[in-house]
């Protein structure tokens, strides 16, 4: 067998122990990976003695090569005709830098505005689209590749198009996925974290059409439900407390602006040369990461810091009132796997706000709660929050405000896939609506629009 591993950020050494039980159960396998995060990953893969990966592919900067090269339009017609959506544009939606456009209210940190020849035009959205196609396709047949463990977010259009290029090639590709309960994970053959088999099985069992023991999957539920309420869910919902108990202290010591200018300034001078350092050691061009870059990457710094300090000013929020009759819509942050991947139809937020303005009873408001991991890098512009406080009937209420109580209170949730629609299903049988296809709506407590 031979198995390749897409690798990121926070899962590679999930992935290496992967690797190693794979390779105990199919002696003999060939092993590649693809490593594309920040940091020297390919330190770590080098240093380990548990296995040999004959084939490391270091793809950090490999779009400058894409940007230098000719596209063909046979070539994208030929992959695009593959994709069921029938559009590449559906993949590039999911990019964020180069689909940035779509991605209304996202912060404008993710701009490629050091990229020469026009940023993220046309042209170069579609020679980094069939760079990565011919990419992927060579390195899977190189490899002669029968598995591929692929990673469903990235923020970029090269998940889907490895997804795509396993389908076309008739690979097995599987997705490793965490459910936000410490220590389970789900497989699934796509990006969109969806189980066809369960649902169907699913429906079978509640129908009567077959008969099995449910006791296994009881205790199965008890557990991870305990595991919820007890420890507070899996590292996402730990990394958020953690980044609100930060700034909650920082906001209780006063500081001024120009502390905070220095501050920021400081960090983006180390950021930088941490930058240039690890992609020196990786044998990457920094040549990329010029004066230029840095300007602009202080300046968003900058903006970034001053956001995320008026984020968690209350007087910033409109008042909460727990006795209003209210529809909860929780924020997705952007760029973020929910909107960039799982329905990207639904990208621009706004558009729900305003719909679901136009929807509720004369007597009802929307409380619109920002996500909490926006504050540090992922802030909007404060011209997002402005088009919502347009609404007469929504209101923004403040980002550290307790999730659970805001959805013990409101008569539904309205979400594009979050964890407070599964707390309202999960928790308080309020009714849901989701604009994605989430995992329990096949409970029938949930429904897709």
């Amino acid at each position: 067998m031979n198995f390749l591993i897409q690798s990121t950020t926070h899962d590679y050494k999930i992935k290496h122990w992967i690797a190693v039980q794979l390779d105990k159960l199919y002696p003999g396998s060939k092993f590649g990976v693809i490593i594309s995060s920040h940091g020297d990953k390919k330190k770590f893969l080098d240093t380990q003695n548990e296995l040999n990966y004959e084939f490391v592919y270091d793809i950090s900067g490999i779009e400058k090569g894409f940007l230098k090269e000719e596209f063909s339009l046979e070539e994208l017609r030929e992959f695009e005709e593959s994709i069921p959506e029938k559009s590449l544009w559906r993949f590039i939606a999911m990019d964020r830098a180069w689909g940035r456009a779509f991605c209304k209210g996202a912060s404008k940190y993710f701009d490629p505005r050091t990229v020469p020849g026009g940023g993220a035009n046309q042209e170069n959205a579609l020679k980094i689209a069939c760079g990565y196609i011919r990419y992927f396709k060579k390195i899977l047949s190189d490899l002669d590749a029968n598995v591929v463990l692929f990673y469903p977010g990235t923020h970029s259009m090269k998940t889907p198009i490895l997804e795509q290029s396993c389908r076309n090639m008739n690979i097995l590709h599987l997705a490793l996925i965490g459910i936000r309960v410490g220590n389970y994970f789900s497989i699934s053959t796509n990006k969109h974290e969806t189980f066809p088999h369960i649902e169907e099985t699913y429906k079978k069992i509640v129908e009567n059409e077959i008969d099995v023991d449910l006791t296994p999957g009881a205790e199965c539920y008890d557990e991870m439900l305990s595991s919820a309420k007890d420890k507070g869910c899996s590292h996402n919902q730990r990394m958020v407390r953690k980044i609100l108990s930060k700034f909650s202290k920082q906001k209780k010591t006063p500081s001024s602006y120009l502390y905070l200018l220095a501050k920021s300034l400081a960090r983006s001078v180390l950021a930088w040369f941490k930058a240039c350092r690890d992609q020196k050691a990786r044998g990457i061009d920094i040549g990329r990461n010029g004066l230029k870059y840095f300007l602009f990457r202080s300046y968003d710094n900058l903006i970034l810091a001053y956001q995320s300090k008026k984020l968690l000013d209350r007087s910033f929020y409109d008042e909460f009132d727990p006795n209003d009759k209210y529809l909860y819509y929780a924020l997705n942050s952007q760029p973020e796997y929910a909107t960039q991947v799982m329905d990207n139809m639904w990208i621009n937020q706004l558009s729900i706000v305003e719909a679901l303005a136009k929807s509720i009873p004369f007597d009802w408001k929307i409380y619109v709660k920002e996500h909490p991991a926006t504050i540090g890098w992922r802030v909007r512009p404060f011209s997002f929050y402005r088009d919502i406080r347009q609404y007469p009937n929504v209101k923004l209420i403040p980002i550290d405000m307790d999730n659970m109580q805001v959805v013990k209170n409101s008569q539904m949730v309205v979400a594009i896939s979050s964890t407070a629609a599964w707390e309202a299903v999960l928790f308080y049988n309020k009714p849901v609506i989701t604009f994605s296809r989430a995992v329990y709506n096949v409970t029938g407590l949930a429904r897709q629009c």
